[in-house]
């Protein structure tokens, strides 16, 4: 068979036939001269084109090769002596499993666009391979040349990118400056086409590793598919910016790039992404609102700071150390998680509810007035400069209006996380008390009564407990629409539980809905199937001699304190 799919000489008289027709004869003879046996159908895998899904044929033909084992050697080292590592670590293995065992690599390509080969070949058939355009043959002087109607592999141009974007092979000032390079983010897919080049290509070239860290990710994939223009399953970034922002689909990708092979997109990550902005952009408003021509604290040492404002700056330090380890990691997903989780369900959610009483003067005084809006500007500006990887354009708007120095944000440090603001007694009084709001208000969903019909609690604590609940009173009685709070045993006829460790009783006036038991006994299941889970975990052996003892300890508080809740839904159930 010949280039163009027609049988050639060497088929005798089926020359010039298509390779169909060729076959199709050849049959008609063999049955014509009796030598037929018989046909049958078959199953079996036929390789296609990707593109026009022409049936391939084995070929042989004339091709030019790389021989890549010494090139390999070096790059082999590098990687084992930690010049270049692999982020996940799991794909160093397969990095030397694929460079252990590399065949000499084919380089040409019968393309119409590429990177001609520079090989000529003269009238008598010497073949000449030079930097530059020969005007003659290097054997026998013949003018008459012709160039290799070839081209090179993509990826044999793609690997020496690192570089010749900076002038190699001259030596530049750029050169000099930006190589080697320090991080490369890309697909696992390509591990081989083109990272493994490059750190072959960077070490022949110029004897040093191209980069220090190579980040891979997985693939994007919709419904489970790998998108491709073959299959037609593509999303149009413009398409999706059009209709969710551009910072939401970027902050969607961070999200999703987990350690594993799949990047999962869907129109429900790139709307609670939106969302997300959405809630950041309100926050920002909120916040812009109440620092407009009113004053603040200068700066918030040595200030009386209360417990929710030293609870948001303690999480507003973790959170911005979090994102940091993650980021260096290069575990996008988890830094964007964190950062999720903390403006959306601390700061937004909880700070400031919290602080709307003090902000309209219904509690606190002028000084704490003063601190609340020193406090959610360091907690804006801190937060949006942690979020401006992920969502710039919106971040960049929110800083500008915050600070009125335009363009800054990019330029501006990047929030570490001070150890001095962690406030663990702060963390648990407030955690304590958003705890006991919430358990209020799933006790009037599970009475089936509306959101603001009054409750009395009643809390049973140790003293440090008693004190630090007692301190955040009002706000209690705020956030949790209280119609009274006791300090001591449970009244007869309340609803028992357990929350963060602390007895509480709950109970609604007189004639209103009874107990909702399904609900009652949704919680009951829930509460066993995370004892089980916990019980499992201290019973293994592994858990308990490889996990931190704070995590071993957390584990047991949370199993006792899950038993306390256990019997205290039993009762519930029961009456």
């Amino acid at each position: 068979i010949g280039p163009d799919g027609k049988m050639t000489a060497e088929a005798g008289e089926y020359e010039g036939l298509d390779r169909f027709e060729a076959r199709q004869e050849i049959v008609k003879r063999l049955t014509s001269e009796n030598r037929l046996l018989g046909t049958d159908a078959h199953r079996f895998s036929l390789g296609h084109c990707q593109r026009c899904d022409t049936v391939i044929e084995p070929y042989l033909s004339t091709q030019w090769f790389v021989k890549v084992g010494p090139l390999a050697e070096p790059a082999i080292r590098a990687v084992e002596t930690g010049e270049v590592r692999f982020v996940p670590e799991m794909w160093t293995k397969t990095y030397f499993e694929w460079m252990r065992n590399i065949h000499d690599w084919c380089i040409s390509r019968q393309l119409w666009w590429g990177h001609r080969i520079p090989a000529f070949t003269c009238a008598n058939g010497h073949v000449n391979v030079t930097e530059e355009d020969p005007a003659a043959c290097e054997t026998c002087g013949s003018p008459d040349l012709e160039q290799d109607p070839d081209v090179l592999d993509t990826w044999f141009s793609s690997q020496l990118w690192p570089f010749s974007v900076f002038g190699w092979p001259k030596k530049t000032p750029d050169l000099e400056e930006f190589y080697p390079t320090d991080v490369l983010v890309t697909g696992y897919d390509i591990l081989f086409f083109w990272v493994a080049r490059m750190i072959m290509a960077g070490i022949h070239f110029t004897g040093s590793v191209p980069f220090a860290t190579v980040s891979l990710h997985g693939l994007v994939r919709l419904a489970g598919e790998k998108m491709s223009k073959t299959r037609g399953n593509v999303v149009d970034p413009l398409v999706a910016i059009e209709e969710f922002g551009a910072d939401a689909l970027r902050f969607t990708y961070a999200s999703s790039a987990t350690s594993g092979p799949t990047v999962t997109l869907d129109r429900e990550r790139l709307a609670g992404s939106r969302s997300f902005a959405t809630k950041l952009w309100n926050a920002a408003r909120f916040t812009l609102s109440q620092l407009e021509g009113k004053p603040r604290a200068e700066t918030l040492l040595g200030r009386a700071l209360s417990l929710p404002d030293r609870w948001i700056l303690s999480r507003l330090s973790a959170t911005a150390a979090d994102v940091n380890r993650h980021l260096g990691e290069f575990r996008f997903d988890e830094a964007a998680q964190a950062l999720y989780g903390f403006l959306w369900h601390e700061l937004c959610d909880g700070y400031l509810e919290m602080v709307k009483p003090v902000l309209s003067g219904r509690e606190g005084d002028d000084d704490a007035q003063e601190i609340a809006r020193a406090v959610l500007e360091r907690c804006l500006a801190d937060s949006v400069a942690l979020a401006h990887p992920f969502m710039p354009f919106l971040t960049e708007e929110i800083w500008e209006k915050l600070t009125g120095r335009p363009g800054t944000l990019i330029v501006s440090p990047y929030p570490e996380g001070d150890p001095g603001a962690r406030d663990p007694v702060a963390e648990r009084a407030v955690e304590r008390l958003r705890a006991l709001v919430t358990r209020v208000r799933n006790f009037r969903g599970e009475r089936r009564v509306a959101p603001t019909e009054p409750v009395a609690l009643s809390v049973e604590a140790s003293p440090a407990e008693t004190g630090e609940i007692r301190s955040l009173e009002p706000l209690l009685r705020h956030l949790a629409r209280l119609s009274e709070i006791r300090f001591g045993p449970a009244g007869d006829g309340a609803r028992r539980d357990v929350v963060s460790g602390v007895a509480v009783g709950l109970a609604l006036p007189a004639g209103t809905a009874p107990t909702d038991r399904e609900g009652v006994a949704r919680r009951l299941s829930q509460v066993d199937q995370e004892i089980g889970e916990l019980s499992a975990k201290l019973q293994n052996p592994a858990f308990l001699e490889r996990a931190p003892a704070e995590i071993v300890e957390k584990t047991r508080r949370r199993l006792r304190e899950l038993e306390e809740r256990r019997a205290a839904l039993g009762t519930a159930a029961s009456e």
